[in-house]
């Protein structure tokens, strides 16, 4: 291994020797030539370097853009003030009037969930056959939260919110 590494030194000695023989002298004007562009090319490659490095640096950081993002506060200050604007327009599920439905039918007992989802409540302990009673309120506010959540879901889908400001509000 020495001698190939010795092989190479030698080979390589002999050729900056003959280009360092060929070259002109500095009273020569091929030489300031030759010196001008070298110098040029290593400007040239220091600006090169230096413009990757940034390109490096500034491929890591968030994209600056024009618009600013829209927070889940924004979106339902938005939808109050539609709702107070129209108040005949009623996004809300609610269960059918007693007129709507035929007759010989027994209405609903109260709003129904969305399909694919149920309410579970706990019994209380100790009362093994009755159930706690049930508050129409608590199913009110429940599908409420439903709601809210299922729109939370929504603009996030809709891409008008980030995934940080859906996790924040979700919680």
């Amino acid at each position: 291994m020495d001698k190939v590494i010795n092989d190479f030194a030698n080979m390589a000695a002999a050729i900056v020797e003959r280009v360092i023989l060929s070259t002109p002298g500095p009273e020569s004007p091929h030489y300031w030539i030759m010196l001008g562009a070298l110098l040029a090319l290593l400007a040239l490659l220091v600006m090169w370097l230096l413009i990757r490095m940034r390109r490096a640096r500034t491929a890591g950081q968030k994209p600056v853009t024009d618009t600013p993002e829209i927070t889940f506060n924004d979106v339902t200050a938005q939808a109050a003030a539609d709702a107070q604007a129209d108040p005949l327009r009623d996004d809300s599920p609610q269960a059918g009037s007693p007129a709507d439905m035929p007759t010989g039918s027994v209405p609903s007992e109260g709003p129904r969930p969305a399909e694919g989802f149920k309410f579970f409540k706990k019994s209380a302990k100790g009362e093994a056959g009755s159930a706690k009673p049930v508050d129409p309120e608590d199913d009110v506010f429940l599908l409420g939260l439903e709601q809210e959540m299922l729109a939370t879901r929504q603009l996030y889908l809709d891409g008008l919110i980030s995934k940080e400001v859906y996790v924040m509000e979700t919680r």
